[in-house]
């Protein structure tokens, strides 16, 4: 569907909705990911957790935010120009080696507790391997879940495009981006793998930790392939807490907050920013929030209309 929107064209109206709908539509976002954190604090029945092992989830859990947000660390390079370590790759270094050093002292759930990640290579499926038949039925079910999962990949995709331009002075090429996120998620897929797209919160805090050019992308991809690949181990070992904090600031980085909290005035922009948000966090359906929010500045825009 994304390769489809990209080679028709499609993907230009997504670059149209006005800028306080796409501002609802990252607060929401930014909700969704904030309270999905909160099944950190369960168990795998769903229940949460209780007496000691809440109080350690919680506390590390406030130490990983409180360095996730203050704890970048500038090492000089050259005259005035310094390498930055976000403070989330700081947050997880630490915490994970403090608990695995002391392990016994501290009952918090790790990674490996929710799922061990097993360092082998991606095969791609076969059909033989899926269980479930895909008929005619099926594929209809599917259909309106695979539109807005695709319709929402692009939009938060393109909105980062527009935000990159904007802090970089760069001209970026949303065709490209469109059409290759496509390419990557029909690759995902075949590999078993769930579909994807820009993350904007991690986006603006690569911006904020000083990358500037596409080359941070092919790092960041090689370097995750490595410890997918090499350092399951390592990755095992990390403390769920610690991974909250980081997240909690990717919810920060995440939300259009101004547009919400300090808007310019209380005026028909703001209503529909609210709207939109509200919908999209209420039903889980970012694509739904927009898609209100469109309507009804255009039923506003009419109305208003001599």
């Amino acid at each position: 569907m994304q390769i489809v929107a990209s080679l028709t064209g499609v993907y230009k109206y997504v670059t149209y909705i006005p800028k306080y709908i796409m501002s609802g539509f990252l607060v929401a976002l930014a909700g969704l990911i904030a309270v999905h954190q909160l099944d950190d604090f369960k168990d795998a029945n769903h229940k949460w957790f209780t007496g000691l092992k809440m109080a350690n989830t919680v506390l590390f859990a406030i130490i990983s935010t409180i360095i996730s947000f203050m704890g970048v660390i500038k090492i000089a390079r050259s005259k005035g120009q310094y390498v930055n370590i976000p403070g989330g790759l700081v947050s997880i270094f630490t915490i994970t080696a403090f608990i695995y050093i002391f392990s016994k002292y501290y009952n918090i759930d790790r990674v490996k507790d929710l799922g061990e990640i097993k360092s082998e290579q991606p095969s791609i499926i076969s059909m033989s391997d899926i269980k479930q038949k895909y008929d005619t039925d099926v594929l209809i079910k599917m259909l309106p879940f695979s539109a807005a999962m695709a319709f929402t990949g692009l939009l938060e995709s393109l909105i980062m495009v527009k935000d990159a331009e904007i802090a970089l002075g760069i001209q970026g090429d949303s065709f490209r981006e469109s059409v290759v996120q496509g390419i990557a998620n029909v690759a995902s897929g075949l590999t078993g793998g769930f579909g994807g797209c820009v993350l904007v919160g991690q986006s603006k805090f690569n911006l904020s930790n000083g990358a500037k050019t596409q080359f941070s992308s092919v790092i960041t991809s090689v370097l995750f392939i490595l410890i997918c690949l090499f350092m399951g181990g390592a990755i095992n070992e990390m403390p769920i807490a610690a991974v909250v904090g980081v997240m909690l600031l990717v919810v920060y980085k995440t939300g259009d907050w101004d547009s919400v909290l300090k808007p310019q005035s209380f005026d028909k922009k703001w209503i529909i920013t609210i709207i939109t948000a509200l919908i999209g966090f209420g039903s889980g359906s970012l694509s739904l929030g927009v898609m209100v929010g469109v309507l009804l500045d255009k039923i506003i825009h009419i109305v208003q209309s001599p």
